[in-house]
Order: structure tokens, then C-alpha cells, then sequence
């Protein structure tokens, strides 16, 4: 595995590979509550081996400001809630508006600041477009009532079925915002079979994106085919 030698970069690769993809049919609603399992055990993970084993990196003051922000806006309206319990963890099966989620994703934003370059800002990124191919495939062949999701029994035609991320408009979300990426990555292969593989991804991430017909996601969808242009020309950061 690429960087391998940073422990710390190597556990947030695993879990921006493992959190959008994994799914389980033993719990109620069948998505979030594994996600948020990896969730809670690879960002403290991260950071113990973060104290451990590096120095501390200059953070621009503003983001470090808006993340303390967060953070202590976060612990204020637990404070106040009138279900502190629920404010804390969240409500099963939604726990991205708890205290916990919110302070793991502070940490994960300051882990990154500490980690990240050009090179592996670009690594993450390939790893959430093998996420978001996989996502599509599934999502594709369950609306082909091919996969384990049978959705509404109805034959001969598509259905919205969740893929990976619990429902449609969850999926259709992941799969619109990796778009402007591939487009990129696309763009800029210089051999033919990476020209094959974000060519194919491109076109399932595009086709399942209406086949699940989230309004509010192919909106985006329009507006993030806009984005490679951008990106290219204005960060240049491949």
C-alpha cells in the first residue's frame, strides 16, 4: 500500500475506502450504523498515532479557529438540549448530529491539515472513486433487481434502490460529488487504461445517478460536470 510508512495517512485511507462502502443487513436500517462503527474506531485510532509518532504542523489560524468553532458551538447546544443523551450520540438511527460525530469529524479535518499534500490529497481521492464505482455497479444492478435488493417488486423496469449509502438520495449525493474528480482524473490519464477505468466510471456514476432520480442531486450533477474545468484551470493540483 502507497504511503504505508505514515500510520497515520495509512488509517485515514482506510477510513475514506471503508466508511462509504460498508453495509450491513443485521442492523435496522442497514447502512449507517457500520459506517459510524468505523467511524468511531478509526479517527481516535488515527489520532493516538498521530500524538505518538509525529509533530505538530503550522495550521492556518482561520481553519483552525473555525474548527475550535464548531467544536465548542457543538458542546454548547449539548449543554443546553433538552436530551443530552440524544445530543451526545444521536438519535439510532441518525448519529451525524451528536456530539461525538461532530467532534470526530473536527479531529478528521485537523488530522488531514496535519497529513496531507499534493500526492496524497490526489490518493484519497482516487480511493473515493473506486468508492463511488462500486457504489454505482451495486446501485445498477439493484435497480436491475439483479443484486440482493428487490426493492418494490416492480418487473421490467428501474427502481431507486439504495446501493451502499442507505437510500438514493444519500447515493446519488456521493456519486455527484465525485464527479468533477473523475472528470479530472479522466482528462489528465495519460495511458489507456486509466482512460478506460474513469471513462467507465464517469458513465456509471452518471447513468445510476439518474436511474435514482434524486432531484436535488442532479441538480448538482449539472452544475459539478462544470467543475473539471475549474478545477483544471484555476487550483491546478494535478
Amino acid at each position: 500500500m502507497p504511503y504505508r510508512e505514515d500510520k497515520v495517512f495509512s488509517i485515514l485511507s482506510l477510513l475514506f475506502f471503508v466508511v462509504p462502502v460498508a453495509f450491513s443487513i443485521f442492523t435496522y436500517e442497514n447502512f449507517e450504523t457500520i459506517k459510524y462503527f468505523f467511524w468511531l474506531i478509526l479517527i481516535p485510532w488515527a489520532l493516538i498515532v498521530f500524538f505518538r509518532k509525529r509533530k505538530l504542523v503550522k495550521i492556518n489560524k482561520k481553519i483552525l479557529l473555525a474548527l475550535l468553532a464548531v467544536g465548542v458551538l457543538a458542546f454548547l447546544s449539548t449543554l443546553g438540549s433538552l436530551d443530552i443523551i440524544n445530543s451526545i450520540f444521536g438519535f439510532y438511527y441518525r448519529f451525524t448530529g451528536g456530539l461525538l460525530f461532530i467532534l470526530l469529524w473536527v479531529v478528521l479535518i485537523f488530522l488531514l491539515f496535519q497529513t496531507l499534500n499534493k500526492e496524497k490529497f490526489i490518493f484519497l481521492v482516487k480511493i473515493l472513486v473506486f468508492d463511488a464505482l462500486l457504489i454505482s455497479l451495486i446501485g445498477f444492478t439493484q435497480s436491475m433487481e439483479i443484486a440482493f435488493y428487490g426493492g418494490s417488486g416492480i418487473a421490467g423496469g428501474f427502481i431507486r434502490a439504495p446501493s451502499l449509502l442507505g437510500n438514493p438520495n444519500f447515493s446519488t449525493m456521493f456519486l455527484v460529488s465525485s464527479v468533477p474528480f473523475v472528470a479530472v482524473l479522466w482528462l489528465k490519464s495519460k495511458t489507456l487504461a486509466a482512460k478506460l477505468y474513469y471513462g467507465v466510471t464517469l458513465f456509471f456514476i452518471i447513468i445510476v445517478s439518474f436511474i435514482f432520480s434524486s432531484r436535488g442531486a442532479l441538480l448538482s450533477l449539472i452544475s459539478s460536470l462544470a467543475m473539471p474545468v475549474i478545477l483544471l484551470s484555476w487550483f491546478k493540483f494535478i
